[in-house]
């Protein structure tokens, strides 16, 4: 393992993502009681847990499809979706051979627990508008009960990841990308705990840069209001102490996402972001989900 400043030379965050030099995702979900609050998602109403769920199954699907070859699947990233909640922190993916936590995309591919339908709207040259109904694979089930063991699945999130770079140790891996989604506050440690876990996870890296960690807090009323999308300093964020402690425990963006931070948010490229949203809406969540595994252009 090793670790290195976060902000580093322009080299760094540049690595191709191959099957001898993988890269890794990590999901952290909060499935404490209050995510079973309500929330707008597309015209209707549902519970905040359905919605990340139905969110992070079509990521998955999206992660083992550009995996996918005529020969099979190539296998050039793990992915590992942990929850914690009243049950306490444990692997949300169906179970595997290699790994506790990690699956591979063939894995991935050969074990969803069932599938769900999605709706698409096109609408043609004519101005016809046209639905499409697809079948989907599902991994991820919807669930919300009881406190917030944040600090421990932060805890556990960081020997995950220690393990992995030491399995992968003298390679230029592209870091890990990890992506915390919550509504709410720890049950189990304080800002200082906090922050510190969340450095110590931020602190591991490859030898192409250090592990990104992305945190968004979805909003509490669970209402479709404006948020705050990767601010790039503490002043753009309201004086609320949830707020900063969720900036101070985000990474810099690297310079490879700033052009598609930039289109999404409307702000200038240029500029060094933290990887965070505070009182997201479920559209700001499609967004940091999507620069979130912006890395997977790299992908060969």
């Amino acid at each position: 393992m090793s670790e290195s400043k976060e902000n580093g030379n322009p080299d760094r965050y540049t690595a191709a993502i191959t099957r001898s030099a993988p890269s890794a995702f990590v999901f952290l979900l909060d499935r404490s009681a209050s995510m079973e609050d309500r929330l707008v998602f597309g015209e209707e109403k549902t519970t905040k847990a359905r919605a990340v769920a139905f969110l992070l199954n079509g990521m998955l699907e999206e992660l083992v499809a550009r995996c996918r070859r005529e020969e099979g699947y190539r296998n050039c990233f793990d992915v590992a979706v942990i929850g914690y909640g009243g049950r306490g922190v444990a692997s949300l993916l169906p179970e595997a051979p290699s790994d506790p936590f990690f699956r591979k995309p063939d894995e991935l591919a050969g074990a969803p627990v069932g599938t769900e339908r999605r709706f698409r709207e096109r609408v043609l040259p004519d101005g016809r508008t046209v639905t499409t109904v697809t079948e989907t694979r599902r991994w991820i089930e919807p669930a919300a009960e009881g406190v917030t063991p944040m600090h421990a699945a932060l805890k556990e999130t960081h020997g995950l990841l220690r393990r992995w770079i030491g399995r992968h140790a003298g390679l230029p891996c592209f870091p890990p990308v990890v992506i915390h989604i919550t509504d709410g506050e720890a049950t189990d440690a304080g800002e200082e705990e906090l922050s510190l876990a969340a450095a110590r996870i931020r602190g591991l890296a490859t030898e192409n840069g250090n592990v990104l960690l992305l945190n968004v807090c979805l909003a509490r009323d669970g209402e479709e209001r404006p948020g705050i999308l990767f601010p790039a300093s503490e002043a753009e964020l309201p004086e609320n102490p949830r707020a900063r402690l969720l900036f101070r425990m985000s990474s810099p963006l690297p310079g490879i996402y700033a052009d598609a931070v930039a289109g999404l948010t409307g702000r200038p490229g240029g500029t060094e972001y933290r990887g965070m949203g505070y009182n997201t809406s479920v559209m700001g969540l499609i967004g940091l989900l999507n620069i979130g595994t912006a890395s997977l252009s790299l992908v060969e």
